[in-house]
């Protein structure tokens, strides 16, 4: 691949396209047992994450809401024991306070008898057949399809049942517990409550799982391989407004018209605008105004003051790419090296052949030898070069397995940034002043003194 070609062009794809997410939330016997509290943990979870997606405002996010092991059903397909509350589209405010509405009261079971029935048994293959008809048939492109099935009784959905749901609609089932929240904080049992865990956790938007950027990995002497560079966490920027009526609240619709230069002569008030674009024009356009602006920018600790040409030069100072230094023990690395979240680099053998074989030896070594890879790392060509650490990551023993986190899980390489001179961080302790309890009382009772202003008379106080 010519990368030299690539130079001029974009180099982040954004996640763009619609993305559905379809809630289920059983109905069934075992999540009423010992009273309502499954059922109505299983409602606040549906609605705490709709309503942030309405917060968010990003009409790309569809969701659904369906109840699962029901009396009544009222889909378009007709099966039994499914009910559908929210066809998959954008949702607003007015639903979230429907859900409100059924959390909130004394009853949940009479409450939704009349709409849901009784408790029944449906059959799950005919839901997964449901579900991929409904995004297969919403008539936008899914870029990203998510089912989020909330039940206790996961074992209804046995391996048979799973066999025959990869053969008839090619659906994969995969349960995904508390485990990775424990591995985020190892304090995660401290929870009792949807509610404590809620005020402690943020809301994370997912990405698609693809690359953000191809770079070529530059190993010395001519040897290249291409990698992507997957972001393990994005930060979430605001999203852009949208014009609203004030009167109708409804959005408004903004057109552009470019008309010619001719229809505008007759207009007064444009003219004089064009005379004071022409003067600022001819103030630019100054021999005397070029070259008087410079530009101070900090370099290793130094301001230097640069020339817009200068500025240009240095902000290209190399190629996009990821080129090797050399190699370090992996016990230098400290916790406080480093300077931003991880991002994780993969082969792409569709670029240049026999890059995952390279790889995968170049992890091999660096894992036996306990080694990581220290690199000069540039994303684009206007940004700056940063010196980072390509640390190798195994699955290890205790990661193997069939639980919910190994496929989660990859071998490679993460990119650490690592910081310059002027930017590392002393950590070293240093003494300070302590005062003795015997100060802190005194200064405590000066304080008190200080701020009582009243006049002070004998008969006044009492003892």
């Amino acid at each position: 691949m010519e990368w030299e070609q690539q130079e001029n062009e974009e180099a982040l794809i954004y996640d763009g396209g619609n993305k559905a997410k379809l809630f289920v939330v059983d109905y069934g016997e075992h999540m009423f047992l010992e009273g309502e509290w499954r059922f109505r943990l299983a409602l606040k979870a549906v609605r705490d994450q709709i309503n942030k997606i309405c917060c968010m405002g990003d009409l790309s996010e569809l969701c659904s809401v369906i109840f699962v092991n029901t009396s009544n059903s009222n889909n378009t397909h007709k099966i039994d024991c499914i009910f559908t509350d929210k066809e998959l589209g954008v949702t607003d405010a007015e639903y979230v306070k429907k859900l409100d509405e059924i959390i909130n009261c004394d009853n949940l079971k009479e409450f939704l008898l009349p709409k849901l029935g009784d408790s029944g048994m449906s059959n799950w293959a005919e839901l997964f057949f449901l579900c991929q008809s409904m995004l297969t048939h919403s008539g936008k492109v899914l870029r990203k399809k998510v089912i989020t099935i909330v039940t206790t009784d996961k074992e209804q959905i046995d391996e048979e049942i799973q066999q025959s749901c990869k053969k008839r609609i090619c659906l994969d089932i995969k349960f995904i517990g508390t485990e990775i929240k424990k591995q985020l904080d190892p304090s995660f049992s401290r929870f009792s409550s949807f509610e404590e865990i809620s005020k402690h956790f943020f809301f994370f938007k997912n990405y698609s799982l693809r690359s953000t950027t191809s770079l070529p990995f530059d190993l010395g002497d001519g040897l290249k391989l291409a990698v992507g560079l997957y972001h393990l966490i994005k930060p979430q920027g605001k999203p852009a407004a949208i014009l609203m009526d004030s009167e109708t609240n409804e959005r408004v619709e903004c057109r552009t018209h470019y008309l010619p230069k001719e229809d505008l002569e007759g207009n007064s008030t444009m003219n004089g605008e064009e005379e004071n674009n022409g003067e600022i024009q001819e103030y630019l356009n100054n021999e005397n105004f070029e070259g008087e602006i410079n530009f101070s920018k900090n370099v290793g600790g130094v301001n230097v003051v640069l020339d817009r040409e200068e500025l240009e030069k240095l902000r290209r100072f190399d190629r996009p790419g990821i080129t090797v230094i050399g190699f370090k023990p992996l016990h230098l690395l400290k916790p406080s090296h480093r300077m931003s979240p991880a991002k994780f680099i993969y082969p792409l053998d569709d670029l240049v052949s026999g890059s995952s074989v390279l790889y995968r030896v170049l992890l091999k070594q660096c894992l036996e030898r306990n080694l990581f890879i220290l690199v000069r790392y540039t994303q684009k060509p206007n940004t700056t070069p940063q010196i980072c650490a390509l640390v190798p990551q195994s699955m290890g023993e205790g990661n193997e397995g069939n639980n919910s986190l190994s496929e989660h899980l990859y071998e490679g390489f993460h990119l650490l940034e690592l910081p310059f001179t002027e930017e590392a961080r002393d950590l070293r302790a240093f003494d300070r002043y302590k005062p003795h309890q015997f100060q802190l009382v005194l200064f405590v009772h000066l304080k008190i003194l200080k701020n009582n202003k009243f006049w002070r008379q004998k008969n006044l106080l009492i003892n």
